[in-house]
């Protein structure tokens, strides 16, 4: 995985996000940021995707990254084959 590559990640109850690889830790697990749905309660709204040309199908209405809730994951080779490939 590398820096800016996004990937599918499953989040019960509510179906799959996505999420972004932004920054790798000293011990190789990697800092990821999903898509959410945008609300009008958004507090970050410094990165907004819109539905369109350039952007997954799947993003169906005006989304933000959601900074605050930054995920540290440990990712192995064969999870990175699966959500990448």
């Amino acid at each position: 995985m590398n820096i800016g590559d996004a990937f599918l990640l499953a989040t019960p109850p509510n179906g799959s996000h996505l999420f972004f690889a932004i920054a790798i830790t000293a011990d190789n697990k990697y800092f990821c940021v999903n898509a959410t749905s945008l609300k009008s309660t958004t507090l970050d709204t410094a990165c907004i995707l819109k539905p369109g040309t350039g952007v997954p199908s799947f993003i169906v209405h005006d989304s933000a990254i959601v900074y605050t809730s930054t995920r540290v994951r440990e990712i192995s080779p064969n999870m990175i084959s699966r959500l990448i490939g």
